[in-house]
C-alpha cells in the first residue's frame, strides 16, 4: 500500500498491485496513481448484486408490511361488524325477554281462563245429565243399559227404545212436538 494525499490533502491508500494507467504529480511531490476502471468490474458487479439483494429484501419487507396492514384493516372491519352484530343480538335478546314476559303473563291468564272453562263445562255437563232423560219414562240416558237403547224420531227428538216403540204403535205423532212420525222412521243413536 502506498500513502498519498489528494488535492484537499486527504490521505488515500492505494494497493500497488492494481494496474496503473496514468501518473499525476501533486504539489508535495507525491505520485498519484489512477487505475483502469475495467479492473474494478468484479467489485462493481458484486456491489450491484448486493444492491439487488438488498432491494429484494426491502421489497419483501414492504410487501409484508402492506399485507400486515391489509390484514389489520380486515380484522378491524371484522371486529367492528362483530361489535355491531353483538349489539343487534343484545337488542334481540332484550326483545325476546320482553316477549317471554308477555307470553308468561298471557299463559297465566290463559290457564286461569281454561280452569274457569273446565268448571263451566263440568257444570253444563251436570245440567245436561239432568236434562238428558227420556221424556216418557224419565230415565237418565247415562243409566240406560242393554237391551234398552236410545232412539231418535224423524223430527229429532230422543227417547228410550221401549218407550218410543210402544208410543208409536199406539200413536202416529211424536210425543214431544206432535209431528206426524212412524216407527220405521225412528233410528238408534249412540251417545
Amino acid at each position: 500500500m502506498k500513502r498519498i494525499t489528494d488535492e484537499q490533502n486527504e490521505v488515500l491508500f492505494l494497493d500497488e498491485s492494481m494496474p496503473k494507467k496514468k501518473k499525476h504529480s501533486l504539489s508535495n511531490n507525491d505520485v498519484v496513481q489512477t487505475y483502469d476502471t475495467r479492473d474494478f468490474r468484479p467489485m462493481f458487479e458484486y456491489a450491484n448484486h448486493t444492491l439487488e439483494v438488498v432491494r429484494e429484501k426491502f421489497n419483501k419487507c414492504t410487501s409484508n408490511l402492506f399485507l400486515v396492514e391489509y390484514k389489520y384493516k380486515q380484522l378491524k372491519l371484522v371486529n367492528e361488524s362483530s361489535k355491531k352484530e353483538l349489539e343487534e343480538i343484545k337488542v334481540q335478546n332484550k326483545e325476546l325477554k320482553e316477549l317471554l314476559a308477555v307470553n308468561k303473563s298471557i299463559n297465566d291468564e290463559t290457564v286461569a281462563k281454561l280452569n274457569e272453562l273446565k268448571v263451566q263445562i263440568k257444570r253444563v255437563n251436570g245440567e245436561l245429565d239432568q236434562q238428558l232423560k227420556c221424556p216418557i219414562c224419565m230415565l237418565n240416558y247415562k243409566d240406560v243399559k242393554f237391551p234398552t237403547f236410545i232412539k231418535s224420531t224423524g223430527c229429532g227428538h230422543v227417547f228410550c227404545n221401549e218407550c218410543i216403540d210402544s208410543w208409536l204403535k199406539n200413536n202416529k205423532k211424536c210425543p214431544t212436538c206432535r209431528e206426524k212420525t212412524f216407527l220405521r222412521e225412528s233410528f238408534r243413536i249412540f251417545l
